[in-house]
């Protein structure tokens, strides 16, 4: 950030500053075109001469005194710092002058229509591709911090770095493409209202296809590129602190960078193609179509442009319910058709309450205490003070009671009267002489 800072403060103190007519841009461009044609690397005074005043003639054809023109023209480019004389001769006799790195780029950017495609960016990615493998390979290999330096470092800074500038300058010249096609849908549908939608529809189709080519492509080898990059890190981490190791991975954090940014191009344009397309195809659908004539849009801008002039306003009023005039007939309101709720269930029967339960299990188990012989028995004494009504509930809660108590084993069991004209088929219990009973569960029938 220093070294930016002083770069910044003296290009301010120095006062540097570009002023470009569309002639010098011509003349610049002219002379970058010689230089590649005729293969040279300076040129000479009176070439620069000749260069200007064919540019001149062919711009301004009634431009007068050419020659004083071009002296100017070229004592601008050299106060500019885009031309530079490199003979050394001072004023003694003409010289010899170069383009400048800058008037270089200049030049190379109006020359060069350099626009990504599918099929650069395919041969790019897939020579760098190769190239990082080449220089992986390296690196596995690399002992000295010369052989770091020369096998790895620098292939990654020079030859990777030009490829994925080659990459960047290309994403311009992409760029600079799709601000034409939007020009042109525009310059379509201010000539040409209405035939202009296939053409514009056209134009959208086949940017947003080459755009998802390219972001697929992006997507696919920036991920191997990373990984590539990766493994060179860790394999000059691995191989310890060192001035070579320390630089090959300085180099392939900038390069990882730069394929990030190469990355995230590539997602932004998808998107910001995509708002665009959205747009256009809205207005088409929603504005062109349905105003052919273009009628209702030049109204709408005729009111708009004498708005201030002639204001027009939208004022709504609430509006008045007809009366009514004949008489409503008044009617009565018919009852609802209903039927009686029935009862869903069967009758609830009356049990024996809480305590009379009490009274009847211990009375019960005080008898069973007693060990009769029998259920019979049993029966008889622990319903005896009950109602008839509730002897039969009650006879089967006693018989419950006995769960527990052994049974004689016999083939058949005899029907005993128990009272209230009752008979229950009897059990005969088989008590031990030790006052115990056996566990005899499942045993009753």
């Amino acid at each position: 950030m220093t070294e930016l800072t002083k770069t910044l403060t003296a290009l301010h103190e120095s006062e540097m500053s570009l002023a470009l007519s569309s002639t010098d841009l011509c003349f610049l461009v002219a002379l970058r075109a010689r230089a590649e044609h005729a293969g040279f690397t300076a040129f000479e005074e009176d070439t620069l001469g000749d260069v200007f005043h064919q540019v001149l003639m062919l711009v301004e054809p009634t431009a007068e005194h050419p020659k004083v023109r071009a002296t100017a023209a070229i004592r601008r480019l050299r106060e500019q710092r885009l031309l530079t004389r490199i003979d050394g001769a001072g004023v003694v006799r003409a010289g010899e002058y170069a383009l400048t790195r800058m008037a270089d780029a200049l030049a190379e950017f109006f020359l060069q229509e350099e626009t990504l495609t599918r099929e650069s960016l395919a041969l790019l990615t897939h020579t760098l591709t190769a190239q990082l493998e080449d220089v992986r390979a390296a690196a596995k290999k690399a002992r000295t911090p010369e052989q770091w330096r020369a096998k790895v470092t620098q292939p990654m800074r020079i030859t990777a770095g030009d490829l994925l500038g080659g990459i960047e300058r290309r994403q311009r010249g992409l760029d600079r493409s799709q601000g034409e096609v939007r020009s042109r849908i525009a310059a379509l549908l201010r000539e040409d209202w209405f035939a202009a939608i296939e053409a514009c529809e056209a134009l959208l189709e086949d940017t947003a296809a080459t755009l998802r080519e390219l972001n697929d492509i992006l997507l696919r080898d920036a991920a191997a590129l990373l990984s590539l990059l990766q493994d060179i890190s860790e394999t000059a981490s691995q191989a310890g602190p060192g001035e070579g190791p320390n630089a090959a991975q300085a180099a392939s954090q900038q390069l990882a960078d730069q394929v990030d940014r190469v990355a995230a191009w590539g997602a932004s344009r998808q998107r910001a193609w995509s708002d665009y397309y959205r747009y256009v195809q809205r207005f088409l659908r929603d504005v062109v179509r349905l105003d052919p004539g273009r009628a209702l849009s030049q109204r709408l801008r005729e009111q708009l442009r004498g708005f201030c002039a002639a204001p027009f306003y939208f004022i709504g009023a609430e509006a008045i319910p007809l009366p009514l005039l004949r008489v409503p007939d008044l009617r009565a309101e018919r009852p609802v058709v209903m039927r009686a709720r029935g009862r869903h269930g069967p009758d609830l029967e009356a049990v024996l309450a809480d305590d009379q339960v009490l009274q009847l299990d211990a009375r019960a188990r005080a008898l069973l205490a007693k060990r009769p012989a029998s259920l019979s028995e049993l029966v008889r004494e622990a319903v005896a003070n009950l109602p008839p009504e509730e002897r039969f509930r009650a006879i089967g809660r006693v018989t419950a009671l006995c769960g527990d108590v052994p049974i004689a084993r016999s083939h058949e069991r005899a029907w005993t009267p128990v009272g209230n004209n009752m008979v229950i088929q009897d059990w005969v219990f088989a008590w031990r002489s030790d006052g115990r009973t056996r566990a005899a569960k499942g045993r009753a029938r």
